[in-house]
């Protein structure tokens, strides 16, 4: 699975590039937002890890919203701390696909390998399912033809 991560701090920024990176797993970790937009502009990604304090609290919509501009397909799953309540439901009213509460001890971490293969999985069962329902219909239309 190939992730890409746009992280704040540096040093949970290396932890997680640790973690991410396992048996099949790619992730490409960012802690600056011009490198972050332009990986993703140019990959080809399963996931995104989105820190709702990257680059700000304040800046992260913006960002949510280029990534989604480039990868409208890409599960998107955001990594919020207490007291960004409002943040996340702003952007969970725009399709963010799933959300992971930040702890203060940063157990959290253990956690995202779980929720990013979780988010790729469903998004690929939604895309089979919506391949299987086409091949149905156009399997009905040709059979109505035959009749």
């Amino acid at each position: 699975m190939r992730i890409l991560v746009g992280w704040e701090d540096p040093g949970e920024a290396e932890i997680i590039g640790s973690l991410l990176e396992v048996e099949v797993n790619h992730a490409e970790i960012f802690t600056d937002v011009a490198s972050f937009t332009e990986a993703a502009k140019s990959g080809q990604w399963h996931v995104v890890l989105l820190s709702l304090d990257f680059p700000s609290v304040n800046e992260s919509y913006a960002l949510f919203e280029q990534i989604q501009s480039y990868a409208p397909s890409v599960p998107i799953l955001g990594a919020w701390r207490q007291g960004e309540v409002v943040q996340l439901a702003k952007i969970i009213s725009h399709a963010l696909h799933s959300h992971l509460k930040r702890d203060d001890n940063g157990d959290f971490i253990f956690l995202l390998t779980s929720m990013l293969e979780a988010a790729y999985s469903a998004v690929q069962a939604q895309r089979a399912k919506l391949l299987a329902e086409r091949l149905r219909e156009e399997l009905d239309s040709v059979r109505r033809l035959q009749e």
